[in-house]
């Protein structure tokens, strides 16, 4: 099912944040606001939000700058902003936030996020710009300090040639052949890093000679598998593909490929919540919910919150799931998880 409402939401920059929200079908017990990931918009996400609204929960989803039918004057496709992107898509979720505050006043909010919006929640949580109730982070792109130094400097050489607003050629290769070596030796899952349904459309065919210009090989990975995967394959594998699949094709408001000036926000946000101090404004009592697939990025992130002393913490790794963990063979499962924990969790503290 849809969601109940589509509006605009101004912000006080002047930027018109397109919100879906889902009500309540029953007395409502919190409001989960949720972020979702780069190239993809809000509306993905109404299956999600039905099944909360079933169970109790208003549901607000806005689409980021630069994604969906968010209109900002300074972003472009595929772009947060020319200028300070990090620091207004985050003032994004404060102005929802607020939203919420004054229409369900009293309600706790849960602050979701997945992927590059695990990337963005955890970023509005760390600078503490409001108060939640708990935060569910999923698919969290932990990255090792060097993958993502080495992502910036071709970021840097990528502006220095094509300016900001081009799409990035060389950061999906680079992220595309890391994965599939890794994969390739058994050390990660296929998508380690979550950011898999990134990679197209542009830059990600399903044919081999769908390869990118310049590209004049295949990895070992995709060798066996008979070429590059497509977006939908990326992000989510089992039964449930085909229907993925159509609901993408059928989508009016396809994903928007990233440009430099977006992926060079994701890493400044990777690169700021990974420096030693970065969580010293945070709560360390708040209730934290983890998912990862099977891949190392889901532990290590979860290692690194216990840490710095965050004392409720529920980590669980969905070892069949990928990237988009919502379709895959364990969504219903993974969806009931949490529920379970915002109940237990957060609202029984």
């Amino acid at each position: 099912m849809p969601f109940d409402e589509q509006r605009l939401l101004e912000t006080p920059d002047g930027t018109a944040l397109n919100l879906f929200v889902k009500k309540a079908r029953q007395a409502a017990h919190a409001v989960v606001q949720i972020n979702h990931g780069l190239s993809e918009h809000a509306g993905h996400y109404a299956a999600f939000a039905n099944f909360l609204a079933e169970r109790g929960f208003h549901v607000y989803a806005q689409d980021h700058r630069g994604h969906g039918g968010t209109k900002a004057e300074d972003a472009l496709p595929g772009m947060f902003a020319r200028k300070d992107g990090v620091k207004k898509v985050v003032a994004d979720v404060a102005s929802v936030h607020d939203l919420i505050a004054t229409e369900h006043p009293g309600l706790p909010v849960i602050l979701f996020g997945r992927s590059a919006g695990g990337l963005i929640a955890l970023s509005f949580l760390c600078q503490r710009l409001r108060s939640v109730a708990g935060a569910a982070i999923w698919n969290y792109p932990e990255q090792p300090r060097l993958s993502s130094r080495a992502a910036r400097l071709l970021l840097g050489w990528e502006r220095f040639r094509l300016g900001s607003d081009a799409p990035s050629r060389l950061l999906p290769l680079f992220m595309a052949d890391a994965v599939s070596r890794a994969t390739a030796y058994g050390e990660i899952s296929p998508t380690p890093i979550g950011f898999a349904d990134h990679l197209s459309p542009t830059l990600v065919g399903e044919r081999k000679d769908a390869l990118p210009r310049g590209r004049s090989f295949l990895s070992p990975v995709e060798r066996g598998r008979g070429g590059l995967r497509s977006r939908s394959e990326w992000g989510s594998t089992g039964d449930r593909l085909g229907a993925i699949k159509e609901t993408f094709t059928a989508d009016p408001s396809p994903g928007q490929v990233p440009t430099i000036s977006l992926w060079s926000d994701v890493f400044a946000m990777m690169t700021e919540l990974s420096k030693p101090g970065a969580f010293d404004r945070s709560d360390p009592d708040l209730p934290v919910h983890l998912v990862g697939d099977g891949g190392g990025s889901g532990t290590a992130f979860a290692d690194r919150l216990r840490r710095k002393g965050f004392s409720n913490l529920v980590s669980r790794i969905y070892a069949e799931n990928q990237c988009d963990c919502l379709n895959g063979p364990d969504g219903t499962k993974l969806m009931q998880d949490f529920t379970a924990w915002i109940d237990r969790g957060v609202l029984e503290r």
